[in-house]
């Protein structure tokens, strides 16, 4: 049941206006909504989802062809069009994103103010050794921010792998499928779940910077936490503040380290940077008692802590969320949403909805969208062609598929498929190592013939020397009593895709002709 009007996304697309535009790229909630729907249309025809999504396509671009020319604005309005299932996705993906940033900052808040509070306890007996604070609050956030540096930097997750979250959640729900769920339940929540898993390295970058994200705002809080504390306690008590080692530190060694930390303020704030007098006179030993120190050497010592705390634990957490808020928007607007799924979305949102006249309840009743070849093949892209399994398809009817369905022109012709000929797969393989960078790979196979372990092993390999970022489309051909080529049947579209599915190639999609009586 399709959701909103075409009045009703008409009237919102015109209160948004130029809005709309800036905000191209896709939310987190609605990249969740576009995967779980995947997930939900798998179960339906492919001529069921044609009809349905051509129709949201119309209105779509009866509303003024916008999303016509950014698949962002196409995909949004997709959602927006279906409602139900999709916005409540949407929904509750944001909203379990805005929970756990809250959930963060409340538990960075109380950890930090927890642990200022531990830090800066003081019974009046035995001064409050300053050097701990320095060690926590400097030298240990200063390492914490390196080693997340390090970390950002060596995550590697691959287009044919899940990031390091994917995988701990993916593993996670597979030990409780295994423990508490039965029967079709437990095998349809798996299948699901190696879907997504299947796609979980296309937004490795998402997943990373999205982690980095969550860190940062616990990183914030927890220093925002600890200066509010730290600042209430020096402002409401008379705490006295010394240093002391087991190590055997002089003074001037102490000085210049605790020199070295004031450096981003000393130039402004001289009076911040704890003297060579002040760290000798604040030495402590157990059970001499507290230093004496003037009220005015005690003021160098809470302002060094504010100062080393803020300089040290807020400022360089702020700029690294700042960096990470950056860097997560950056990921989502360059999401590649040529991935196969989305392309076939695509192919249904744009392309006209092929069936004979009076076919389509909803669509249009006078044919005027006709058949794909009474339009001449608008030339989008370059790509190899592989006949597969000797079909008897010859170079002409190639390009002219390529042309009517993809919109494709064929620079070159292989076969492969070869049975027990291996050197015919390899041969095949071996041309692809020079196929230009621009170009992407079609193959064609008839569709009576289900995809054997030999097809998959060249897919992979195909895949391999393509990379992720050029397309590997299979398109399904059933060969009429006649001698002409017709599209396959819904039923071995399924079949070809539920094979193909568990290559997990993001690039790969399974297509077949528009022309000709479904």
């Amino acid at each position: 049941m399709i959701g909103p009007t075409a009045t009703e996304i008409e009237g919102e697309s015109s209160a948004q206006g130029r809005g709309a535009r800036r905000r191209s790229a896709l939310s987190l909630g609605e990249i969740f909504a576009l995967e779980r729907q995947h997930l939900r249309d798998r179960g339906r025809s492919d001529s069921e989802l044609r009809r349905r999504d051509r129709e949201i396509g119309r209105a779509l671009s009866r509303i003024g062809g916008e999303g016509s020319g950014n698949r962002r604005v196409l995909y949004r309005g997709w959602l927006r069009s279906l409602g139900g299932e999709a916005a409540r996705d949407a929904a509750r993906m944001e909203k379990a994103v805005a929970a756990a940033a809250m959930g963060l900052v409340l538990a960075g808040a109380i950890s930090g103010g927890g642990t200022a509070l531990g830090l800066l306890r003081y019974d009046g007996s035995t001064p409050i050794n300053l050097l701990h604070f320095v060690g926590v609050f400097v030298v240990l956030q200063v390492l914490l921010l390196v080693a997340w540096i390090v970390a950002l930097a060596a995550w590697r997750g691959g287009w044919r792998a899940p990031g390091a979250v994917t995988t701990v959640v993916g593993g996670t729900v597979h030990w409780v499928l295994r423990r508490g769920f039965e029967g079709e339940r437990r095998d349809a929540l798996r299948a699901d779940l190696e879907w997504l898993r299947s796609v979980g390295g296309w937004y490795s970058a998402v997943e990373r910077w999205s982690v980095a994200r969550l860190g940062q705002i616990f990183g914030v809080s927890f220093n925002v936490g600890a200066l509010a504390v730290a600042a209430l306690l020096m402002a409401t008590s008379d705490l006295a503040f010394a240093w002391r080692s087991t190590i055997d530190w002089r003074p001037e060694q102490i000085h210049g380290l605790l020199a070295a930390i004031s450096v981003p303020w000393g130039s402004a704030l001289p009076a911040a940077v704890p003297s060579l007098e002040l760290v000798e006179a604040s030495r402590h030993f157990r059970g001499t008692g507290a230093p004496a120190l003037s009220p005015e050497l005690m003021a160098r010592w809470w302002s060094f802590l504010i100062l080393a705390l803020l300089c040290y634990g807020l400022v360089p957490r702020a700029l690294t969320w700042w960096f990470s808020e950056l860097g997560l928007r950056r990921a989502l607007r360059w999401i590649d949403l040529d991935r196969g799924d989305f392309a076939d979305l695509h192919d249904r949102l744009t392309l006209p909805l092929v069936e004979t006249p009076g076919t389509d309840p909803n669509g249009d009743p006078s044919g005027r969208e006709g058949l794909a070849t009474d339009r001449k093949p608008i030339d989008e892209g370059r790509a190899w062609a592989i006949v597969w399994r000797d079909a008897p398809i010859d170079e002409a009817r190639v390009e002219a598929i390529a042309g009517e369905r993809l919109r494709w022109g064929i620079e070159k012709v292989l076969a492969a498929g070869g049975g027990t000929d291996a050197n015919v797969d390899g041969e095949a393989l071996g041309a692809l190592d020079s196929i230009p960078k621009t170009m992407s790979l079609l193959l064609l196979a008839e569709s009576f013939d289900p995809p054997t372990k030999e097809l998959h092993k060249f897919l992979c390999d195909a895949a391999e020397r393509l990379g992720p970022s050029r397309d590997l489309v299979v398109c399904l051909v059933e060969l009429r009593d006649d001698g002409a080529w017709s599209p396959a049947e819904d039923s071995q579209i399924a079949i070809w895709r539920r094979a193909l599915a568990t290559l997990r190639l993001p690039r790969l999609r399974v297509v077949t002709r528009l022309d000709g009586k479904r």
